[in-house]
């Protein structure tokens, strides 16, 4: 299985991800963007691999969008409580979730009550990220 060099893995998702803000930035506003900082919502805990890559991710964008992007992980409940932030900031562009697929695919099915079963927000998908875990070794 070839592996991809983690640089080239961040610049690309750096790309897509600018295109992603740039879109909705154009359904949303007419002003300059971005005006202030960007916050990128992690729903889980500092230190894992979402949370790094999240920064790197963060760090790449900072330059593109020549301003800041801050990185706030929001753990617990199984990414509900970062989705809840998203959904309940004002839809301007400058809170965006960086999210896995559990969020809208099993979380609907297994947790009862959820505020976010219909997500009304666009949804960027960057890549499938691979981590070592997710490799075969044969």
């Amino acid at each position: 299985m070839k592996r991809l060099n983690l640089k080239i893995l961040c610049s690309r998702s750096t790309a897509i991800a600018v295109m992603g803000l740039t879109a909705l930035h154009a359904a949303a506003q007419s002003e300059a963007y971005p005006t202030h900082p960007i916050q990128l919502v992690v729903p889980s805990a500092v230190a894992g691999a979402a949370d790094q890559l999240a920064r790197m991710v963060s760090g790449a964008l900072s330059g593109a969008l020549k301003q800041q992007v801050v990185v706030i992980n929001a753990p617990g409940a199984s990414g509900v409580i970062g989705v809840q932030k998203v959904t309940s900031a004002k839809a301007d562009g400058y809170t965006v979730l960086f999210g896995f697929n559990q969020l809208t695919t099993i979380n609907p099915h297994l947790i009862p009550n959820l505020r976010y079963t219909n997500l009304s927000v666009s949804i960027v998908t960057l890549r499938r990220i691979g981590t070592p875990a997710d490799e075969r070794t044969t």
